[in-house]
């Protein structure tokens, strides 16, 4: 049975991927970072200035997932793809 730290160790090294694509998909112009902990909460950057620090921004939705889920499973992933399926316009923050 897997650990909460080694859990949390996957969780960090999928979100160090997760954030090259989110960059990646930033210089199309639209980021959607898309965290599963039991509800949806969406970060849905457009602007240059929102995509400063979208490291920082995911690598602490990482902590509380791995804080919060205690071993329920959860996923952060960023596509523009998924940005224009939720076609929202205005940045959402996450608790």
């Amino acid at each position: 049975m897997p650990t909460s730290h080694s859990c949390a160790s996957r969780a960090l090294r999928l979100l160090a991927k997760r954030s090259r694509v989110a960059w990646r998909a930033h210089e199309s112009g639209r980021v959607v970072a898309h965290c599963y902990l039991g509800l949806h909460l969406h970060l849905h950057l457009r602007s240059h200035a929102a995509m400063l620090g979208l490291a920082w921004r995911t690598r602490k939705v990482a902590e509380i997932a791995a804080r919060r889920s205690s071993g329920s499973r959860w996923l952060l992933w960023a596509t523009p793809s998924v940005a224009r399926r939720l076609k929202t316009s205005e940045p959402r923050a996450f608790a």
